[in-house]
């Protein structure tokens, strides 16, 4: 099963439930999220080795994660992001994806799989609207983060606060 898979339902849970009335989104220990299971997508894509077979899976996995963001972008209910540590990859496309993202001023927020040459930096329209042309291509060519309080300055996220505070 997909994350993504598992996001999805968890919005259709919340969607449906009248008692939510808004989602707050965060990692379940000192991070928020530092990006997608490498191995799985090594397995998924199966990196080295090529066949029709393995493009199959490559783009029902690339459909699985836009699938994912827009339901979360367009989500029924409002999202906050409450992002602290490192806030990476996929993390940084579900941040950007929630209608309003807090963090802690020492958060790392960013892409850094283009280094590796593996990122497909799916939200790039959004990344290009709210921070620049210049600085996503920053971002996917050198691997740039930016702390939760220079990501507030250039528009990445809403705020940031202490810690403490989040």
């Amino acid at each position: 099963v997909f994350a993504e898979e598992q996001l999805i339902e968890a919005i259709d849970s919340w969607e449906k439930d009248d008692d939510v009335k808004v989602v707050i989104i965060k990692g379940a220990g000192d991070h928020f999220c530092a990006g997608h299971d490498v191995g799985a997508y090594n397995e998924t894509f199966k990196v080295g080795r090529e066949s029709r077979h393995n493009l199959r899976d490559a783009l029902l996995a690339q459909r699985e994660v836009r699938t994912a963001n827009r339901r979360l972008l367009f989500s029924l209910k409002p999202t906050i992001a409450q992002v602290q540590g490192l806030c990476i990859e996929m993390g940084n496309a579900l941040q950007l994806c929630c209608d309003m993202t807090i963090a802690a001023n020492d958060a790392h927020i960013g892409n850094l799989g283009q280094t590796a040459g593996i990122s497909g930096i799916t939200a790039i329209r959004l990344y290009i609207s709210l921070i620049g042309f210049k600085r996503t291509r920053e971002m996917m060519i050198s691997g740039r983060t930016w702390s939760g309080r220079e990501a507030s300055k250039i528009g990445l996220i809403n705020r940031s606060v202490p810690k403490g505070k989040l």
